[in-house]
């Protein structure tokens, strides 16, 4: 089995994979109509507009916290910031 996240090409007519993202965890929309996704140890965004993705790993962010923690809450404020929260932190991510 093959984990990831895959989009239907209507023009196409082929389903576009994308098995950088796993969907471990939190699936929000933003008001851009960006997908993002969160688990443990990455937060992935998919981009509409331009039929991408990006990947932010949360060691090379905020490096080793000493405790694993999931990301549990996905938010845009009103300046187009993404916050991610966990039980202890929280997480910004500017666009």
């Amino acid at each position: 089995m093959v984990s990831g996240v895959a989009r239907f090409d209507r023009k196409r007519n082929q389903w576009k994979r994308f098995p950088q993202i796993e969907p471990k965890g939190q699936i929000y929309e933003d008001r851009s109509g960006r997908l993002w996704f969160s688990d443990f140890h990455q937060i992935c965004v998919y981009d509409k507009a331009k039929d991408s993705t990006k990947t932010f790993r949360l060691l090379e962010i905020i490096g080793d916290c000493g405790y694993s923690s999931e990301l549990r809450r996905s938010y845009q404020d009103k300046r187009g910031q993404m916050l991610f929260a966990d039980i202890a932190d929280s997480l910004v991510i500017r666009k």
